[in-house]
C-alpha cells in the first residue's frame, strides 16, 4: 500500500508541478514541500528481460530500492521515466538469487541490487507508459498464477470404473465379513460344548444311555435263551410225531398184508 501511495503521489505531483509549503506552526517549523517529499520517495526500477516485469523489494539501508541487474533497465521516478544505460561489472558466477552490484556513469550513488528469481505479488509499473513487453510479462505472470492456483486446488477424482471396482470390493468385503461371523459363531458353539460342566452333563447322558442299552441287551439275551428252549421243545415234539407216524405206517402195512392173506383164492 505504501508503494502504490507513493506512485499515486508522484503522478499527482507530476500533474501539478507546484510546491506547496505547509502553514507555519507555532514553533516556526517548516514542513517539506511536495517536491521535496517526492524526491525523498523511493524509486522503482523495472527490468523487461526474461519472464516479464519484476517489482524489487525495499532495502533496509538508506531507503534504496533494489532490482535485478539488466541492460536497458528503466528507472521510474515519482515524476518521470528515463532510460538509463548501465554497465555491468565483472562478477563471479553466482546463483540467480544472489547479490549483484552494478555501476552507472550517470548515477553514482546506486546501492548494490538484489536479483530475485521470481516475480512479486503485482508486476508492472503504475505509470502511463505500458508497452508490449509489459503486457506480455503481465499475461505470463497471471497465467502462471492461475496455473499454480489450479494445481493447488486440483484433487484426484475417481472415475466411473474405479467407483464400480470400489463397490464390488465393498460387496466382497461384506460377504467375507458374513462368512467370518458364521465361523465365529461355530467356534463359540464348540467352545461352549467344551465347557467342563457341559462335558460332564454329556458324559452323564451317555452313561445313562449305556445303562439302558445294557438292560435292553440283557432282556434280549433272556429272550434268545427262551427261544432256544422253546426250539428244543418243538424239536422233541417233532421227533415224537415222526415216530408216531412211522408206527402208524407200519400198522397200516401189517393190516394190508392181513387183508391180502384173508382173501380166498
Amino acid at each position: 500500500m505504501d508503494l502504490f501511495s507513493g506512485i499515486a503521489g508522484g503522478l499527482q505531483g507530476k500533474k501539478t508541478r507546484i510546491s506547496v509549503p505547509a502553514k507555519p506552526d507555532p514553533t516556526d517549523a517548516r514542513r517539506p514541500s511536495v517536491r521535496e517529499e517526492e524526491s525523498k520517495k523511493p524509486r522503482i526500477r523495472l527490468s523487461s528481460i526474461r519472464d516479464g516485469a519484476y517489482m524489487p523489494s525495499r532495502s533496509s539501508v538508506n531507503d534504496v530500492w533494489t532490482a535485478p541487474s539488466a541492460e536497458n533497465a528503466i528507472t521510474v521516478a515519482d515524476d518521470e521515466m528515463q532510460p538509463i544505460r548501465e554497465k555491468k561489472v565483472s562478477i563471479p558466477s553466482a546463483p540467480s538469487s544472489g547479490v549483484r552490484e552494478v555501476t552507472s556513469p550517470e548515477q553514482g550513488n546506486v546501492a548494490p541490487t538484489t536479483s530475485s528469481s521470481g516475480p512479486p505479488g503485482s508486476p508492472g509499473p503504475s505509470s502511463g507508459q505500458r508497452g508490449p513487453a509489459y503486457i506480455s510479462s503481465t499475461a505470463q505472470f497471471f497465467a502462471r498464477n492461475v496455473c499454480s492456483h489450479l494445481d493447488k486446488i486440483k484433487e484426484p477424482v475417481a472415475t466411473k470404473d474405479q467407483a464400480v471396482a470400489l463397490e464390488q470390493k465393498a460387496v466382497t468385503l461384506e460377504q467375507k465379513a458374513e462368512i467370518f461371523e458364521r465361523k465365529i459363531d461355530e467356534v463359540l458353539f464348540l467352545l461352549w460344548r467344551l465347557d467342563p460342566s457341559e462335558a460332564e452333563r454329556t458324559i452323564a447322558d451317555l452313561e445313562s444311555k449305556c445303562t439302558r442299552l445294557e438292560g435292553d441287551l440283557e432282556a434280549a439275551v433272556t429272550q434268545v435263551e427262551d427261544l432256544t428252549t422253546e426250539r428244543g421243545m418243538l424239536k422233541s415234539r417233532v421227533e415224537e410225531l415222526e415216530e408216531e407216524i412211522r408206527r402208524r405206517r407200519e400198522f397200516a402195512w401189517s393190516v394190508r398184508d392181513l387183508l391180502v392173506e384173508s382173501e380166498p383164492l
